[in-house]
């Protein structure tokens, strides 16, 4: 099972995401290493892809998706950033949307499965 986290990162009533090469949409994070926990994971992931510095506010849920190799196992979490301006160093750009802009945007399948709602967080 391969094990990612991604960061639902929260400004105003808008959530970042991030545009990779392929041209889909997606919430930053990544996988994670040997000997690494969730949340160490996410804060590196994020620090080394965007040059921001987040706070993990809260575990939203967990997606397990079928991918060729096995399962892919998404741990998604809350979070504010800290400090940083974003500096993109694996995508090609990035949006804050709202939940309704959200909707319209072609997300990463995985990423599509996360029941963005206002029972999840507060916008």
């Amino acid at each position: 099972m391969m094990e990612v986290t991604a960061a639902v990162i929260l400004e105003g009533n808008r959530v970042l995401v991030c545009q990779r090469l392929n041209g889909k949409w997606e919430f930053p994070g990544g996988k994670l290493e040997a000997d690494e926990n969730l949340e160490a994971c996410l804060i590196r992931e994020i620090k080394e892809e965007l040059s921001l510095s987040i706070k993990i506010q809260a575990f939203l849920q967990c997606i397990d998706y079928p991918i060729d190799t096995g399962t892919l196992r998404l741990s998604v979490f809350q979070c504010t950033i800290l400090t940083g301006e974003i500096c993109l160093r694996v995508h090609q750009a990035f949006q804050w949307l709202t939940l309704d802009e959200l909707a319209g945007v072609d997300l990463m399948a995985a990423d599509r499965l996360l029941e963005l709602n206002k029972l999840n967080f507060r916008l």
